[in-house]
């Protein structure tokens, strides 16, 4: 990505965040905004700072770590937000703190990139899980799993930034491809080696009737 686009998606981040913070106090001069603006001001971190920001390719481990981790707590603290104050400008605060927290775990929380959790977590957590509680939190675990992994399903591809590296469904489309080529490969060798068999196990009968060719042949005919 160019760094005028990374320039440009960091200024639309600062800038919608700036003027939802405006909007959820209504300071706008001479213009009084409708509750449902408001609103919009509080779920603008949802809806365009935290998706700018993801937008920008590459970012480092942990900046992506910490937007991943924002994208999901915004959008729950949003949600639930509403049910504790119905004043848009703490709401709005409330999700500040939040993306604030969520920097705080990628930068000082999260395990380094090359400590990252694998599949075989699973099995191992699996194994350590036990009915009850056990069973809750072996759920709750996949489904943090899941919605941690479906956040790289089209990162900032809605937003027109160019993509320099394979996105997760292009990976798990060519992992299916290659298998594919590989089982129709072993098939084909397969019936290459079958062919020869076949042909010994039934030889072919040769031309006139498999007899001595000598004993069909004309008598040369004598010089006189």
């Amino acid at each position: 990505m160019r760094d005028w686009l990374k320039g440009l998606f960091r200024g639309q981040a600062y800038a919608t965040a700036l003027l939802s913070l405006v909007a959820v106090y209504d300071a706008f001069p001479g213009v009084s905004l409708d509750l449902s603006l408001r609103v919009l001001g509080f779920w603008s971190w949802w809806l365009f700072t935290v998706p700018s920001l993801r937008s920008i390719k590459p970012l480092t481990p942990k900046e992506k770590t910490s937007l991943d981790a924002a994208f999901l707590a915004t959008l729950v603290v949003t949600l639930l937000a509403p049910a504790a104050t119905k004043d848009p400008a703490a709401i709005w605060w409330i999700d500040f703190a939040t993306v604030g927290l969520c920097f705080v775990y990628g930068y000082l929380i999260a395990p380094p990139p090359g400590e990252t959790l694998t599949d075989d977590d699973d099995d191992t957590f699996d194994a350590q899980a036990s009915a009850g509680a056990g069973a809750f939190g072996q759920s709750l675990w996949r489904f943090a799993r899941f919605a941690a992994k479906a956040l790289d399903f089209g990162a900032g591809i809605e937003r027109g930034a160019r993509q320099q590296e394979k996105t997760q469904i292009e990976k798990v489309l060519e992992t299916a491809i290659e298998q594919r080529a590989a089982a129709a490969a072993v098939v084909a060798t397969a019936e290459k080696d079958e062919e020869p068999s076949s042909s010994s196990a039934n030889p072919t009968p040769p031309v006139g009737g498999g007899e001595d060719d000598s004993a069909v042949a004309p008598p040369a005919r004598e010089k006189v």
